[in-house]
């Protein structure tokens, strides 16, 4: 705990000098000394980003050994972030078999998707010809002890002419149904120029990550 008290004016720069490394509460109150410190390997991706960037912020005054100290786990950062590509390829690989099983198994589906609709083709077209028989005969209900075939009369529905345009109707009709929405891309467009359109902005750049 020494270089920690030595240290104790850069509290990052201790905290990336030591294996033993303080926790949250240290690195605000680094000399106290009744806090049980953890190991730097313990911390998360992000607390350890947190406080490397923090003690980059001390690159401008510091001496040699704080300079080559903070560079050292620079790398070392840059190697765990290299260690995490590599598992996200090894994540994405296993997406890909998974993905792959899965598109085998679709295709099997698609098979058994196909034989199924040919036996619901032939029980639709089997219903069809009964209704029409059972119609052209005014049988409205043939029961029997192990199934009864009925006759219902559907709702009537709206049948729409071929030739009807809506321009036949007036913009205010209540049988015309509109739908509108901002184009984005014209407003995108217009930001990009500088050009103010009233309640919109252009989004921060935003990034993405790439492993090769």
């Amino acid at each position: 705990m020494n270089e920690l008290i030595e240290l104790s004016q850069k509290p990052e720069l201790a905290i990336l000098s030591t294996d033993e490394i303080a926790s949250t509460e240290v690195i605000e109150k680094l000399t106290s000394t009744d806090v049980e410190p953890v190991n730097w390997k313990s911390l998360s991706m992000l607390q350890r980003s947190q406080i490397l960037h923090e003690a980059l912020s001390y690159l401008e005054d510091a001496t040699e050994a704080e300079f080559e100290l903070i560079l050292d786990v620079e790398e070392k950062f840059k190697e765990k972030l290299i260690g995490f590509a590599y598992i996200c390829q090894k994540f994405d690989k296993a997406a890909e078999i998974i993905l792959s099983e899965a598109e085998a198994l679709k295709s099997q589906f698609k098979e058994m998707e196909r034989r199924a609709e040919v036996f619901s083709n032939r029980s639709t077209r089997m219903r069809e010809l009964m209704r029409f028989a059972m119609l052209q005969n005014n049988l409205k209900k043939v029961e029997t002890p192990m199934l009864t075939v009925s006759l219902r009369k559907k709702p009537h529905r709206v049948v729409e002419d071929s030739n009807v345009r809506i321009e036949d109707f007036p913009p205010d009709s209540p049988y015309i149904r509109t739908s509108l929405s901002f184009n984005k891309k014209e407003i995108s467009n217009d930001l990009k120029q500088n050009k103010e359109v009233k309640g919109f902005l252009l989004s921060e750049p935003e990034f993405s990550l790439t492993i090769k």
